[in-house]
């Protein structure tokens, strides 16, 4: 018997298999190419970090697997108790482990180990998941507490302008890696 559709069982092939998922939906989605060039481009594939989280127990645990860069940060308020899978601003470098889009790609993930965390969230007061894209979540592991404080204070209020202005001068101050700056917050 398989796992519910959205439902990522807790086994070492959990990963795998929706990222497996993952492709099939997207080879379903995706439409013809129109040029030589854009379908040399998708026989090739993509390839990306991945991140997959799954909530579970009415909320009161998070469960994650992650190959590469993408950094899921469980916090109480706007203090983060764990940082995953990278712990510290140095871990971070211009060659993640990727996945293919193409499993069978050379240099794809058959061989791809995904790291796991399961958090028990019960005893938090104020808990939430935010995840960041590897640039952001560098510039959030390299900041100092009370920094990190204000930061997350101000994505929680923030605009996309402001946001906009202030990823502006963090890459100008070189600050911030340029590079794409995304994140989700989960309450």
């Amino acid at each position: 018997m398989g796992a519910r559709p959205g439902v990522l069982p807790n086994t070492p092939g959990a990963c795998p298999a929706a990222v497996d998922q993952a492709r099939t939906l997207h080879e379903r989605s995706g439409a013809e190419p129109t040029d030589w060039i854009s379908g040399q481009a998708q026989k090739l594939g993509s390839w990306a970090t991945a991140l997959l989280v799954q909530v579970s127990g009415g909320g009161k645990r998070v469960q994650a697997w992650a190959v590469g860069d993408t950094e899921l940060f469980v916090l109480d308020g706007t203090e983060i108790l764990r940082a995953f899978p990278i712990t510290e601003p140095s871990g971070f470098g211009s060659t993640p482990s990727l996945v293919s889009s193409r499993p069978a790609v050379s240099g794809g993930d058959g061989d791809q180990s995904f790291r796991q965390l399961d958090f028990s969230l019960a005893r938090l007061s104020r808990p939430s998941l935010v995840m960041a894209t590897d640039a952001l979540a560098a510039r959030l592991l390299a900041a100092s507490g009370q920094e990190r404080s204000r930061l997350f204070r101000f994505f929680n209020t923030c605009s996309p302008t402001e946001f906009s202005a202030w990823a502006d001068a963090e890459t100008e101050s070189r600050s911030i890696a340029p590079d794409d700056l995304t994140l989700a917050w989960i309450r």
